[in-house]
């Protein structure tokens, strides 16, 4: 019995000497991979060019003048230019408005004399009342003495040049007068 007992120590003694002897080599490393083919050398690509930068974006469109703004740009002689009365005339002594209209082509004009009667009450609709109406290019109006104030609304036959409403014709307004008797 001591005899398998000495063998099988023995065995167990080569057995652990194996593995260690085998833990302590060195490892040889995997053999390099191929080389890649080598093409045929040929002369080297270069790169198209970059695109140009693009170009300054263009400016945004101007908004349009503000009536405004197109009246400051005009001078005294442009307003003159449009207006379409030659006079407007208030003489105290026979208390007369008279007015004369530019000719304005084959137009035809009706001025509408307006004003509030004395006495009468704000919320009366006699204020902005309609004294006289009269067709031509040289329309007078003579104060009574009873009116607050008269102004003259004239009215071409033609349109604006940019009507707002439909139908709608030139128009002119006079500041109002006043006449105080004395």
């Amino acid at each position: 019995m001591i005899r398998v007992r000495q063998l099988f120590s023995t065995i167990a003694l080569c057995s652990v000497l194996a593995v260690v002897a085998a833990g302590c080599h060195k490892k040889v490393p995997p053999p390099a991979p191929a080389p890649p083919p080598t093409t045929p050398s040929t002369a080297p690509v270069t790169p198209p060019p970059p695109p140009p930068p693009p170009g300054p974006s263009p400016a945004p469109a101007p908004r349009p003048l503000s009536e405004d703004e197109i009246f400051a740009r005009k001078s005294v002689q442009q307003l003159n230019d449009e207006r379409p009365l030659d006079d407007v005339y208030f003489d105290p002594a026979t208390k007369t408005i008279s007015i004369k209209i530019k000719s304005d082509g084959s137009a035809t004009f009706i001025t509408q004399f307006i004003g509030t009667r004395k006495g009468v009450s704000i919320d009366s609709e006699k204020v902005g009342m309609t004294f006289d109406t009269i067709s031509g290019r040289n329309p007078t109006y003579t104060l009574t003495g009873n009116e607050l104030y008269v102004r003259a609304l004239i009215t071409s036959s033609k349109p604006p040049v940019n009507p707002s409403l439909k139908d709608q014709k030139k128009q002119a307004w006079t500041q109002p007068v006043t006449w105080k008797s004395e």
